[in-house]
C-alpha cells in the first residue's frame, strides 16, 4: 500500500520552500515519491493574518507489510446464537485461530483438527449458555459465547369453546382455548402456533382464537395442534354436532 504524507508550507512559498518540502517528503518514504500534490490552503500566520499557504501531499510507491505471529480468536458455528432446542445433548462445534489450541467448551475439552473443534455437549432445561474458550499456543485465550434454550416439554393445549359435545346449527365456530408453554412462559406467537383443523390461529398472551372453522352437519371432531419453537407439538379435541335449523311452520 502506498505511503501518504502532509506537509504544509505556510504563506507564501518559494522555490526553495518546494525543493526542501520535496527532499523532506523523498526521505520520509525513504523511496522514490509515486506522485504529489500540492493543495491551496488557508494559513492565518500570526505575522500574516488570512494569508494562505500550499499543502503538498505525497505518495510513496506501494509498501509490502509482513504479519508474524501466531492467528488467535474462537467461534461457535452450531448451535446458532438464541436457538430453541429439544435434545438434551447437542454437538457444539466451531473455528479456532490457533490450531495448536486447546479448546473447552463449558470445560471439557473439545476436538480440534484443522482450526476446526466438535464436541457433544449436556443441557439443562432451560436457557444455557455454552462458553468456548481456547488456549492458545501464545500464551493468550479467546473466548465465545452463545445462549440456547432447551425446551423439550410440549406446550399445554386446552380447547375453552365450544364445550365438548357441544350442539350447534352454525356453519361454522370461533374456537377458543389456551396454550402453555412452562418452559418459556408466556406464549405469543414467536413462541407457539396454533392450527385448528387447518385454520391458522391468533395467539396472544396463552391464549388462542381460530375464527370461522368450517362445520359439517353431523359430528364434527374440532382438532387443534401447536408447535412451539423447540418443535414440540400437542394436540386436544372436542366434539361438536351441528343440527339442521328448524323452520318454523
Amino acid at each position: 500500500m502506498p505511503v501518504a504524507a502532509w506537509w504544509l508550507c505556510q504563506a507564501r512559498c518559494t522555490t526553495m520552500d518546494w525543493m526542501a518540502m520535496l527532499w523532506r517528503a523523498i526521505r520520509y518514504t525513504a523511496s522514490p515519491l509515486l506522485s504529489w500534490k500540492a493543495i491551496p490552503v488557508p494559513s492565518n500566520t500570526a505575522s500574516q493574518p488570512g494569508s494562505w499557504g500550499s499543502l503538498l501531499r505525497v505518495f510513496s510507491p506501494a509498501v509490502s507489510v509482513s504479519i508474524t505471529g501466531t492467528s488467535t480468536g474462537i467461534a461457535i458455528t452450531s448451535p446458532a446464537n438464541a436457538a430453541y432446542l429439544n435434545t438434551p445433548i447437542i454437538t457444539v462445534s466451531g473455528t479456532v485461530g490457533d490450531p495448536a489450541a486447546q479448546v473447552n467448551i463449558n470445560g471439557s475439552v473439545a476436538t480440534v483438527s484443522n482450526k476446526s473443534f466438535v464436541i457433544s455437549l449436556p443441557l439443562n432445561e432451560g436457557p444455557n449458555i455454552i462458553t468456548a474458550v481456547a488456549a492458545n499456543s501464545n500464551g493468550t485465550t479467546s473466548t465465545a459465547n452463545i445462549l440456547v434454550t432447551l425446551d423439550t416439554t410440549p406446550p399445554h393445549l386446552a380447547i375453552y369453546t365450544p364445550t365438548n359435545n357441544g350442539v350447534t346449527t352454525d356453519a361454522s365456530a370461533t374456537i377458543t382455548g389456551l396454550v402453555n408453554d412452562i418452559v418459556v412462559g408466556t406464549v405469543n406467537p414467536q413462541q407457539a402456533t396454533v392450527t385448528v383443523n387447518g385454520v391458522a390461529a391468533q395467539v396472544l398472551n396463552r391464549s388462542f382464537i381460530a375464527n370461522n372453522v368450517p362445520l359439517s352437519m353431523g359430528s364434527n371432531t374440532i382438532r387443534a395442534v401447536t408447535a412451539d419453537r423447540a418443535g414440540n407439538t400437542a394436540t386436544t379435541s372436542v366434539s361438536v354436532t351441528r343440527h339442521p335449523r328448524i323452520r318454523p311452520p
